[in-house]
């Protein structure tokens, strides 16, 4: 019999973007995701698959599977609007929040930093799951499971790094609670067709915010503009987007810093 899986398929031609989705569900924990030597997260094949088991493919956001707008006219109400660039939506807005200590720490206004931890203090989640710094130089960005609002401010900004879900989506499957992710579409559209195998997810993973994606940073990407900055030595921590409070939004500087500095 053959088998097929995420690695034969969608790593092979180049389409695997490292979520962690697969390995996270994946019933023998043959699975694992690895940084490949780009600097990507792939996921790999360390055990062995079951007989016809097809379910890191059907949760995979790369494989022949339900579409962007299928999944949205599942999940909202018969009042969608189309629009060919869009997709389908509900109303569109623009916004920014008018509080300096949101908006110098954000990568533009603030609005999902504000957005989340009013999701935590109104006692709409018990927690928030966003990725935040973490001080490895070979890892400067992972996902946390946020309980409170200083946790949260932990990941304002933006993180043009790749991270992966397998671990932080295990905790949820192993913690009772409502929680609210805020990622990437293409790691949204997993978790989405994730709960529809999985009534765990399902019932606790209750709001998705997504990110405008322009495209998936590698490591490498850090690590040449790190030392285009003048960095020799490996770096333990890095802010993208930084703002000025004389300069207007779209003039950012990034910073960096290592164990000597």
């Amino acid at each position: 019999m053959i088998i097929i899986n995420v690695t034969d398929t969608i790593v092979k031609i180049d389409m695997c973007i490292g979520c962690g989705i697969c390995a996270s569900l994946c019933p023998t924990n043959a699975l694992e995701i690895k940084f490949n030597q780009n600097g990507e997260y792939n996921s790999k094949l360390t055990g062995n698959c079951l007989d016809s088991c097809s379910l890191c493919l059907d949760v995979c956001p790369f494989n022949n599977n339900k579409n962007e707008n299928q999944l949205a006219e599942n999940i909202f109400s018969d009042d969608l609007k189309h629009d060919s660039n869009l997709g389908v939506y509900l109303n569109t807005y623009s916004a920014h929040i008018n509080n300096d200590q949101f908006r110098l720490n954000s990568a533009s206004g603030g609005v999902t930093t504000w957005l989340l931890e009013q999701l935590l203090i109104e006692d709409k989640v018990d927690y928030i799951i966003n990725v935040k710094p973490n001080k490895e130089s070979e890892k400067l960005f992972d996902f946390q499971i946020a309980d409170s609002v200083e946790k949260i401010r932990e990941g304002a900004g933006s993180a043009y790094y790749p991270v992966e879900m397998s671990e932080v989506i295990n905790k949820v499957l192993n913690q009772e609670g409502r929680f609210a992710i805020v990622a990437l579409p293409c790691f949204l559209k997993a978790i989405e067709l994730a709960k529809e195998k999985n009534n765990k997810l399902k019932n606790r993973i209750i709001y998705s915010i997504g990110l405008v994606c322009g495209q998936l940073k590698n490591k490498k990407f850090t690590e040449y503009i790190s030392k285009l900055a003048g960095m020799k030595e490996k770096i333990n921590k890095v802010s993208y987007r930084n703002n000025s409070v004389d300069q207007p939004a779209n003039n950012f500087y990034y910073y960096f810093n290592n164990k000597n500095h």
